[in-house]
């Protein structure tokens, strides 16, 4: 049946004639799909980049994460001192004495709501000393702070790398 004497296997018989030769010749079945990128992807250049985006990122989850957490916790408070019930069952402070906490937590929740929002990527990036709003080319992690020279650049003072 098959031009030039190739029989199909015994183990695949729904191959035609022949592609089975072809599937051998395929340059596609002897090299790895996408060799040339990934050898790009794990150059120790783009891996040196991906790392210092990772290094910034961590950076500031571990400089604002605390500060969110204590935010909250002190919303949660003033909302908690809010609660006349409660403050009557757990401390049995007199009428006034409650209305004076009550007092305080509504204050004290107007105050952590009159804050701007804070979050992983709000506000954004400002210089310690003098506030400036870091532009995007000079929050790139380590470049723009070798081409800054380590200096804000409204007020010339020295940021930590």
């Amino acid at each position: 049946d098959c031009k030039g004497g190739h029989a199909p296997p015994a183990r695949s018989p729904a191959l035609p004639c022949g592609q089975l030769a072809d599937l051998k010749r395929s340059p596609q079945s002897t090299t790895m799909p996408f060799s040339i990128e990934w050898s790009v992807w794990l150059s120790p250049w783009v891996l040196g980049i991906f790392g210092l985006c990772i290094g910034s990122f961590l950076n500031v989850v571990i400089h604002r994460l605390p500060r969110m957490m204590e935010r909250q916790w002190l919303a949660d408070t003033a909302e908690f001192l809010q609660d006349q019930d409660m403050l009557k069952r757990q401390l049995g402070a007199a009428d006034k004495r409650t209305a004076e906490i009550t007092n305080f937590g509504q204050k004290l929740a107007a105050d952590c709501e009159a804050r701007p929002a804070l979050s992983l990527s709000r506000p954004r990036s400002r210089c310690p000393h003098c506030g400036h709003v870091l532009r995007w080319h000079e929050n790139l992690p380590v470049i723009g702070w070798l081409r800054l020279g380590g200096r804000c650049s409204a007020c010339k003072a020295p940021i930590g790398l």
